[in-house]
C-alpha cells in the first residue's frame, strides 16, 4: 500500500528500533506479504537482529560488530540461506561492512 520507498522507510525504523516486539511484530507482516527480493533482504536483517538482541546466533550473517559478522547458526550452511534471501556472498558482505567500520 505504501509502495517500495514506504515500506524500506518502514524497514529501517524497525531495524534500528530498541524494541524487540516491534521488530518481531513488523517481521511478522514482512513475512505474510508476497514475497519480493527487497522483502527477503529485510526478513533476513530484522530475523538476525532480533536473534542477536536474544543472544542467540544469527542466520544470515547480516549482523557485524567491527567489520566481522556475529556468531551464525550453522555457518556451513550461511551461503545457501543468504542466497535464498537475496544477500551477497559473506565474503562480499564482510568487505562492505570492513569498509564502512573504517569510516
Amino acid at each position: 500500500m505504501v509502495g517500495k520507498e514506504g515500506e524500506e522507510a518502514a524497514w529501517l525504523l524497525a531495524q534500528n528500533s530498541t524494541d524487540t516486539i516491534l521488530k518481531q511484530e513488523c517481521l511478522s507482516q514482512l513475512s505474510a506479504l508476497p514475497q519480493t527480493f527487497e522483502r527477503r533482504e529485510f526478513q533476513a536483517y530484522l530475523t538476525d537482529a532480533i536473534l542477536v538482541e536474544q543472544n542467540l546466533p544469527q542466520r544470515y550473517g547480516t549482523q557485524c560488530k567491527n567489520g566481522e559478522p556475529l556468531p551464525v547458526e550453522h555457518p556451513d550452511l550461511l551461503q545457501v540461506r543468504r542466497k535464498e534471501m537475496n544477500l551477497c556472498t559473506i565474503e562480499e558482505y564482510q568487505t562492505i561492512m570492513a569498509f564502512h567500520s573504517s569510516q
